[in-house]
């Protein structure tokens, strides 16, 4: 999940960066552009490709790849103690960090949208049960864990109250599957912005 390598950071780089970084604010406080992160990533990244700094996508459309689809994996999973304090050192881990994430995300989605109940989450035994499920299944289908992420905050503050945008988000993610080549040759500079 973690990459380390060294930084390289060009002059040109960098520039392109807080140029986007730059441009995107514009675009939010003068405008109220909606898709003003979207502008930005893409242009920071047709800038990126033009000058070289990053690799054009050789086509823009596939199909999507299930490689790791059902492929539940356990030869990792040796006999020993050793194996056996870091196989529970790491599920520890991530057990921690997914129940903070979830908790505090759920609490501030639940604040900006103004149902918090005498300062409490109504309904949060079936938010985690739901987020463990959901988890336990993308683990076997071979996807990451579910995390509940704070971007929800801005359909939150337009409007989004129903899960009609769910619904929505969830066709636009699996549409974008078919996309992946664009969408992986788009540098890490370019979503830095955002970010």
């Amino acid at each position: 999940m973690i990459n380390l390598s060294t930084v390289q950071c060009s002059g040109l780089g960098v520039a392109l960066a807080l140029g986007t970084f730059c441009a995107i604010s514009c675009l939010i406080v003068a405008t109220r552009l909606n898709c003003a992160l979207l502008i930005g990533i893409f242009t920071c990244g047709i800038a990126s490709w033009v000058s070289g700094l990053a690799q054009p996508p050789l086509r823009i459309f596939a199909l999507p790849r299930f490689d790791s689809f059902f492929s539940v994996d356990f030869s990792a999973w040796v006999a020993g103690w050793d194996s056996l304090c870091n196989m529970v050192l790491g599920t520890s881990i991530m057990l921690f960090v997914a129940l903070c994430d979830i908790a505090g995300v759920k609490y501030g989605l639940y604040s900006i949208a103004g149902l918090l109940r005498h300062g409490g989450v109504p309904r949060s035994r079936g938010i985690m049960v739901g987020a463990a499920l959901s988890t336990m299944v993308a683990g076997v289908l071979g996807s990451s864990p579910l995390v509940i992420a704070n971007e929800s905050s801005a359909g939150i503050l337009d409007g989004a109250r129903t899960g009609l945008s769910a619904v929505t988000i969830a066709l636009l993610f699996t549409l974008s599957a078919f996309f992946s080549p664009l969408l992986t040759a788009i540098p890490d500079l370019a979503a830095a912005a955002p970010l």
